[in-house]
């Protein structure tokens, strides 16, 4: 019988997870002369709330847990893709965009929860949720790293984002060599020697 270990907690994605998401109440950007935080900008919400959803797989020790979490983050970017559709929708009749919002709701509701229930996500799927969004939060607070009006929270998030790359990286890596391990080593075939 192949008994599976359970996943291993990366404190690397934990610190970084939580300090960025603490990043969204740091000021980042001087508008109009003006220090502004992230937390003033609605629609960059998934990028610090993406953070503290990977600390808090990091942080698991059960697989249950991480897919529960992995939920969390497939909801935050369902929802984000429902309100570029609907900001894409802006120039609708007000009827038209009530109906797009209710379908972009619908679709996240029901997206999340075929996530969340979902058996066949295992360590490799969520390892590979948490790089790919660690690569767009690198690439936002590179962004906002490079405007010139930036602030030293910006610094904060790129070096939180960084590091969270990094870290989603290898257990990334650990999930596919973990799995290439067990494929390449099958249980052994029972005979009957007539």
């Amino acid at each position: 019988m192949n008994v599976q270990e359970p996943p291993r907690r990366r404190p690397a994605l934990v610190v970084s997870g939580w300090l960025l998401f603490v990043c969204l109440f740091l000021p980042t950007l001087r508008v109009c002369g003006q220090p502004t935080l992230p937390v003033e900008f609605p629609p960059t919400y998934g990028i610090y709330l993406g953070g503290l959803v990977i600390a808090l797989i990091a942080a698991s020790r059960q697989l249950r847990r991480r897919r529960f979490a992995f939920a969390a983050l497939a909801a935050i970017y369902s929802t984000m893709l429902g309100v570029i559709a609907v900001g894409i929708g802006a120039g609708l009749h007000a009827s038209l965009r009530f109906v797009l919002a209710l379908a972009a709701l619908a679709y996240a509701i029901v997206f999340t929860r075929k996530v969340a229930i979902s058996e066949r996500i295992g360590a490799r799927t969520i390892a590979t949720g948490c790089t790919v969004h660690s690569i767009i939060a690198l690439g936002w607070t590179a962004l906002i790293a490079g405007d010139p009006d930036r602030m030293w929270g910006a610094y904060v998030a790129l070096g939180a984002s960084t590091v969270l790359l990094f870290g989603s990286l290898a257990m990334c890596f650990a999930a596919f060599s973990d799995h290439r391990a067990r494929r390449a080593w099958p249980l052994p075939l029972a005979r009957i020697n007539a």
